[in-house]
């Protein structure tokens, strides 16, 4: 796993000159007011917002940093954990939440890279707006002291809206921060924070929301889903969740079907060279995303009636009725590009089959199908072993179901 705490992660923006704090950064209310009540206190600070696959700028990153700049008085950077984060994910050592959030190995992380920036700007500590007993698991006074510990940053950690409840940081003891400017919040309600807002003149904030998709109960099944084996997805996989159907054969691969066309321009915006794309021919209707994660083995033992070795996109026992098309290169019959359509044929079905399923091609007892990865593309005729074309293997095979929510910040 990445020691995220020996250097810096990818940074979007530029840092103050040493800052005297850095500060973690929601955007929500309680960091805002954290890092304003440092400020207040004639020390500068830098705040710094941290992304990964699961909670994110939404491809906004420079009107974010702009935004809170000017709307708050607050120079801030964005950081990304994402790499170290699903390396983390597969096991934290802290465990996980209700559903498959990791909250305290989330946190820890985040005060390392953290402790990291400190040690590298000239930072002297480091702030966050957490407040006792808001949260049930990671804001309990004994959790709150474990990651301190095992962040290694006792002494060096002040919440500032729950510091007079808390023992005291050496910030406090040198008299480098006055504790006396500092509030003793705590609990899940936010009627002290709000009337502290409007006394500091902080009118607009965020209202809290849910933030990390891996609290979501549905979205985490299927991230739980990627994690089969021990892998390690990547993060293009779970940017792939975010839209349309989701189909898992796991080990063996996933498809995701795109319900509009939103779904499938974006499914289309996110594919890289692992994603193998498949749409109707001459029809319109969803595109699919095919993710091959696994083995032939797995491939077909997930798909129970496709054998092995047939050829891409035929139905269980059939044989192709029509040549695939000329492709960008030769693919000869032991060729990379050969075994990973031995590999892919069963996902490949499957996801024929529920292109079908969801289009007006359903009725079809056969269909013309395109597919593109990367340079290499390709056609094929399809025929339906199944009248319905429904699909034999894997998770969320109901063509009405909506598999995965559509993720706000």
């Amino acid at each position: 796993m990445t020691d995220i705490s020996r250097s810096i992660p990818p940074i979007f923006g530029t840092p103050i000159a040493r800052p005297d704090i850095i500060a973690l950064f929601s955007s929500g209310l309680d960091s805002i007011l954290a890092a304003q009540a440092i400020q207040r206190q004639g020390l500068s600070v830098q705040a710094v917002h941290f992304i990964t696959p699961f909670f994110d700028g939404g491809g906004r990153e420079a009107h974010l940093c702009a935004h809170i700049r000017k709307q708050y008085g607050i120079p801030m950077v964005i950081a990304d954990l994402t790499t170290p984060f699903l390396e983390m994910l597969a096991d934290p050592p802290h465990g996980r939440g209700r559903h498959f959030n990791p909250c305290v190995d989330c946190k820890l992380m985040m005060l390392a890279a953290a402790r990291a920036m400190a040690a590298a700007w000239g930072a002297r500590g480091i702030v966050t707006g957490e407040v006792l007993g808001q949260r049930p698991f990671s804001q309990r006074r004994d959790t709150m002291r474990i990651i301190e510990r095992d962040s290694g940053t006792e002494g060096f950690l002040l919440r500032p809206l729950s510091a007079l409840l808390l023992p005291e940081t050496e910030m406090e003891k040198s008299g480098f921060i006055n504790r006396e400017q500092l509030f003793g919040f705590s609990g899940r309600g936010r009627k002290a924070q709000m009337e502290l807002a409007e006394q500091w003149g902080v009118t607009e904030y965020p209202t809290p929301a849910g933030g990390c998709l891996l609290t979501d109960p549905a979205f985490a099944d299927r991230v739980r889903e990627l994690y089969t084996g021990g892998r390690v997805p990547a993060a293009v996989e779970i940017e792939l969740l975010k839209c349309g159907r989701f189909h898992s054969f796991m080990p063996a691969g996933f498809v995701i079907i795109g319900r509009n066309r939103s779904d499938n321009q974006r499914l289309e915006a996110l594919a890289d060279d692992r994603v193998r794309q498949l749409r109707l021919a001459d029809l319109p209707g969803p595109l699919a995303a095919i993710v091959l994660t696994g083995t032939p083995a797995a491939a077909a033992a997930e798909q129970g009636d496709v054998k092995p070795g047939g050829a891409p996109g035929t139905g269980a026992g059939t044989e192709p009725t029509g040549k695939p098309a000329a492709e960008t290169g030769p693919v000869t019959a032991h060729s990379p590009e050969a075994a990973v359509e031995i590999t892919i044929a069963p996902l490949v079905t499957a996801a024929a089959r529920l292109v079908m399923a969801h289009s007006r091609a359903k009725d079809r007892p056969t269909a013309d199908l395109i597919w593109r990865q990367g340079k290499r593309h390709g056609s094929f005729t399809w025929t339906a072993a199944t009248p319905q074309g429904v699909p034999t293997g894997g998770g969320d095979s109901n063509p009405d179901s909506s598999a995965t929510r559509q993720s706000t910040t």
